[in-house]
């Protein structure tokens, strides 16, 4: 279970860090090469000088003031899901096609905010969760 993980708060995250379940890395935009872990639960996509969001881009057509989008790790079904921001009026782009409200992302999805592409990497999934062995016994499954 991925909350048995041990866990601690940092001042810079607005939330605990534990387990990583995936990646962004940045193919194009000013953060070219960098990488964002994606933990399990919601993960804050913006633009921040304090870090408050996990994955914090230094592209100047994202605001300061709220998160544009976020990626979730859904560890009871083991997917993952991108959101788009209800603020402001930057539109993300899941594989081309703009996103409104949430959708499921697999591996390798391209994800386009302003001037910024990234490609998400998954760890869990078909092949890996973070579940122990006993409640994957108790599901039937490895994957939820």
């Amino acid at each position: 279970d991925l909350h048995s993980f041990p866990t601690r708060r940092s001042s810079d995250l607005p939330t605990e860090i534990g387990p990583v379940a995936g990646w962004l890395v940045c193919i194009s935009g000013p953060d070219k090469g960098k990488d964002y872990r994606i933990l399990a639960g919601r993960n804050l996509i913006g633009r921040s000088s304090t870090n408050k969001y996990q994955v914090n881009l230094s592209d100047m057509n994202i605001s300061r003031t709220e998160a544009v989008a976020s990626i979730a790790y859904d560890d009871r079904h083991n997917e993952f899901i991108f959101g788009a921001g209800s603020y402001g009026n930057l539109l993300p782009f899941v594989d081309g096609e703009p996103c409104m409200n949430q959708l499921p992302i697999s591996a390798y999805s391209r994800i386009e905010i302003g001037e910024t592409t990234m490609l998400f990497v998954p760890f869990c999934g078909a092949q890996f969760t973070w579940k122990s062995d006993s409640e994957k016994d108790k599901n039937g499954s490895q994957s939820g």
